[in-house]
């Protein structure tokens, strides 16, 4: 576990991140967002990946955190379409399973991190101590 002063070191740093959070189950999503709310003051909630897609190119974001198995288009896809447009933004892919088939998808379209829901908040920690680390070099 993070000591207390690493942890408001963190909690400073992701109070200016914009984040796009992208969940079509309504029970994970609104209990996941009661982590993030803790960290992240601005975030933007899509419930597919069309509607995540469509929040990205109405507005800029530093982290998008995505499902991958949604309705209208799934995480791979949006990401693959992000990805044309900004290949930089840090990208975590929250998942209920090991999802191993896209695995390579995952590698070819850079991204950051996954985790597996329910999210354990010390990964959670983990997760944005890499994030804060690497946007500091």
């Amino acid at each position: 576990m993070l000591d207390s002063g690493k942890l408001m070191e963190l909690i400073s740093y992701t109070k200016n991140l914009k984040v796009l959070y992208v969940e079509d189950n309504v029970d994970t999503r609104e209990s996941t967002l009661l982590m993030l709310e803790n960290f992240f003051p601005d975030i933007t909630v899509a419930i597919n990946g069309q509607d995540g897609l469509d929040r990205f190119n109405e507005s800029s974001f530093d982290l998008i955190l995505s499902d991958i198995n949604m309705p209208v288009m799934n995480g791979i896809d949006m990401i693959e379409k992000i990805r044309a447009k900004d290949d930089k933004i840090f990208i975590v892919i929250l998942s209920a399973h090991n999802e191993r088939n896209f695995s390579q998808k995952a590698e070819e379209l850079n991204i950051d991190s996954y985790l597996i829901k329910p999210t354990e908040l010390e990964d959670f920690l983990e997760l944005l101590n890499k994030i804060m680390t690497n946007n500091k070099k």
